[in-house]
């Protein structure tokens, strides 16, 4: 799995370390948090590797077919958190707006 969101690569990381461990239903992101643990639940952890991407890249006049490559790879995931995030419920944002708050 590929993020260039490094608060995703730890969680997902700490979750592959203690699968069994709940989710903290106070953290930020607990739903989605929770849809990963499962997601690693059912598989074995050595099938599992998560790296850090670089965020939002840009192509220069004559991007090789590498760099295409990896930018639409890159922008993939953003995609998919968006339309996530479109899904979710008003508690989950309500829940969310507080966690920001207190930060």
């Amino acid at each position: 799995m590929f993020s260039d969101h490094i608060n995703f690569v730890r969680g997902l990381t700490e979750i592959m370390q203690a699968p069994e461990e709940p989710i903290d239903l106070a953290r930020a992101n607990h739903d989605l948090r929770e849809e990963l643990r499962q997601q690693v639940l059912n598989r074995p952890t050595s099938a599992i590797q998560v790296y850090k991407v670089k965020a939002h890249v840009k192509l220069g006049r004559r991007p090789t077919a590498e760099q295409v490559w990896r930018k639409r790879h890159n922008d993939w995931p953003d995609e998919q958190a968006k339309k996530q995030n479109r899904d979710r419920g008003a508690g989950s944002w309500e829940q969310h707006g507080r966690y920001r708050r207190l930060e």
